[in-house]
């Protein structure tokens, strides 16, 4: 490996003021470029209410007690250091699922102040589009009266029984080392769920929800919250559930978005200067700018929406569902993505849904994927003339940042002609050439896209090590303050 050291003259002693040295580092780029990844990446991580654990007996010693308290610490930070990676990752899918957060809660809003307009009692909260992210995100917990079910009851043969048992089980043993989730199974809502499921057996979106229920404690959706409220499952939206105690349960890290905003707009000040000058820019500098953009549209969708929330609103049930009441809670769920056997609360995958229209959100859901990875690629397509160790990885990059920004759009323009019957059954010919065109394109979306994908990730590091001289000429930027 090749490493050059510049020099700089020392001045002359006496007062003076030293400006910064006319040269950037190999890894005074790459730091620049990676701070503003994770910081962009790590403010944008809105995750729902975990689970609650039940209180254990106080700790026997000093050190027992240190643990608990770092343990405290370490699990939220863990569960958002993972989504963290995964977003730098896949940025795309966190972009679309903001995009859909935002449309299911603004027309779940809608929803609810249009049944408080004519139903609202006196002592009921005003709802607000904060409401509904809280709820939609597994901020309000509705609590009914234990009724004590024998734990021998849930065991047996049976794959319903089974499958409850998963989460019975997960919920006893909750956080290793702080103890189980503060849940019980309800016997009512047990056999009832036993019952849906038995009748249900190929929902597999309805199952988690169904199986989600069968506790002492509900986690429920604002539609789903609406639909208790309608049924008089809880009396009323209690007043207490206001906009500023939800707001003071946000633990939105102001200090980490000010960092990120500074720094993003350091890198876009560099870039615009150093394309003034004639002097390139690294292709690492544009990847994080294109995580910049995802991140900043994200954000704008997220402002209303609890971030860092760990404590939920209690709601105190009035009385027991019945079995017809069971099923539209649980048709009223929230679909999610990547389910998980463990957990009653909703999973930070959860996507807010508003009664018959999961078709029309994953129709949503779409839309943001591809809109998230064509930005995503057409920042790439910034670096078309930088400079690369050859002419074939040139030609990789541009081939690459195409196939990002334009193959979702053509995938998603294919298949929804695949459900238009003038082009499906439109004649032999013309069905031919259409099914051939949706092959080709369903085999680039998961051989050639993926490869694309990282080709960009890989392709922007490497070339660190290939910069022109003029990439590491300085510019008055850097007198800015930013992290690098």
């Amino acid at each position: 490996m090749r490493v050059f050291q510049p020099e700089c003259t020392l001045p002359e002693r006496g007062p003076a003021f030293i400006q910064q040295p006319n040269v950037r580092s190999t890894m005074d780029i790459v730091w620049s470029a990676l701070v503003i990844i994770f910081l962009c990446t790590w403010s944008i991580t809105h995750l729902s209410v975990p689970p609650q654990v039940r209180l254990l007996p106080p700790a026997k010693s000093f050190w027992e007690d240190c643990r608990r308290d770092i343990l405290e610490v370490w699990y939220p930070f863990r569960r958002k250091a993972l989504w963290m990676l995964f977003n730098i990752l896949v940025p795309e899918y966190v972009f679309s699922k903001a995009l859909v957060d935002h449309l299911g809660a603004r027309r779940g809003t809608k929803i609810i102040l249009d049944f408080q307009s004519g139903e609202k009692r006196d002592d009921e909260v005003d709802w607000t589009l904060t409401h509904t992210h809280f709820a939609n995100m597994g901020g309000v917990f509705v609590r009914f009266d234990s009724d004590g079910i024998d734990p021998s009851a849930t065991e047996g043969p049976g794959s319903s029984i089974q499958y409850m048992k998963q989460l019975i089980d997960c919920c006893k043993e909750g956080y290793r080392g702080l103890g189980p989730f503060d849940w019980s199974v309800h016997k009512a809502h047990y056999n009832m769920g036993k019952r849906w499921l038995d009748e249900h057996d190929d929902e597999h979106v309805d199952r988690e929800s169904a199986r989600a229920l069968v506790g002492d404690v509900w986690v429920l959706s604002s539609a789903q919250l609406l639909e208790a409220r309608k049924l008089g499952i809880i009396e009323k939206l209690p007043r207490r559930i206001t906009r500023a105690e939800i707001n003071d349960k946000n633990k939105g890290d102001g200090l980490v978005k000010t960092l990120a905003v500074i720094q993003v707009l350091w890198l876009v000040i560099q870039l615009i200067i150093r394309a003034k000058m004639g002097r390139q820019s690294s292709q690492i500098e544009i990847t994080a700018l294109a995580f910049a953009v995802c991140a900043l549209i994200t954000y704008l969708l997220l402002l209303s929406r609890p971030k860092d929330v760990y404590t939920p609103i209690v709601i105190n049930a009035v009385r027991d569902a019945d079995f017809d009441e069971f099923c539209k809670i649980v048709r009223l769920s929230q679909p999610t993505f990547m389910m998980s056997g463990c957990g009653y609360t909703m999973e930070t995958t959860a996507r807010p849904y508003v009664g018959e229209d999961r078709d029309r959100y994953g129709d949503m859901l779409a839309v943001g994927l591809c809109g998230g990875l064509s930005i995503f690629g057409a920042v790439h397509l910034i670096a078309w003339n930088f400079d690369y160790p050859n002419d074939g990885e040139r030609l990789a990059w541009r081939i690459s940042a195409l196939v990002v920004t334009f193959l979702p759009i053509i995938v998603m323009a294919l298949e929804r002609g695949w459900n238009e019957p003038t082009w499906a059954n439109g004649g032999c010919l013309k069905s031919t050439v259409f099914h051939t065109c949706l092959i080709v394109s369903s085999v680039m979306k998961f051989v050639v896209f993926p490869v694309a994908r990282l080709y960009l990730l890989v392709e922007a590091l490497r070339s660190t090590y290939f910069l022109p001289p003029t990439t590491y000429a300085a510019t008055w930027a850097n007198n800015i303050p930013h992290i690098g």
